[in-house]
């Protein structure tokens, strides 16, 4: 988790904690402009259609964008609606925003990408934006290719905490909390 008031106080404002806390804390937070959650580098197996290659992704929460003022270049960045539904993401499904550089590599940025339904750790998304170029995310030498709603955790980078899969939560952080 990340909370920001400017871009300058994002490696100072680190801090790990559950996502139910997060979730607490943004909710009833009242002195930064914005707060978001993320999961660094997951390894992202992509499928589009007949063809399969890796990639790098990464899982954040639908303030990510709006909190780092980070628009599209094409199409939208996610809404608190597509990050929802544990395993789902949204009423919409599951959806994705790829990077600018992505989509200049992979699809030779042709704008008929949004809406195109790619396959992330098999789990089917749908790309409804791009990042403005330039944009690498919030360490530079990471920069992921894929972004997707954290709710989609569960189903494209299960944990193997074998304390989730035992109180029933399924390889999922977004419900288990160990605080009060």
């Amino acid at each position: 988790m990340i909370p920001v008031k400017n871009p300058e106080q994002m490696v100072r404002g680190r801090s790990q904690l559950s996502f139910p806390a997060f979730q607490k804390i943004r909710d009833r937070n009242q002195v930064f402009d914005g707060m978001f959650a993320i999961w660094f580098l997951i390894p992202a197996s992509v499928r589009i259609g007949e063809e399969a290659e890796q990639a790098t992704g990464q899982m954040v929460s639908a303030d990510y964008f709006p909190t780092l003022g980070v628009g599209t270049a094409f199409g939208r960045v996610f809404s608190r609606d597509d990050d929802q539904i544990p395993g789902v993401g949204g009423p919409q499904g599951p959806v994705a925003v790829i990077s600018d550089t992505y989509w200049k590599r992979r699809f030779d940025r042709d704008p008929a990408v949004l809406g195109k339904v790619i396959t992330l750790n098999g789990v089917a998304v749908t790309i409804i934006g791009i990042t403005p170029p330039g944009f690498f995310g919030t360490v530079p030498t990471l920069a992921p290719e894929i972004t997707v709603p954290i709710a989609l955790q569960p189903r494209i980078s299960p944990s193997p905490s074998t304390e989730l899969w035992t109180h029933g939560d399924e390889g999922s952080f977004l419900s288990y909390d160990q605080t009060d």
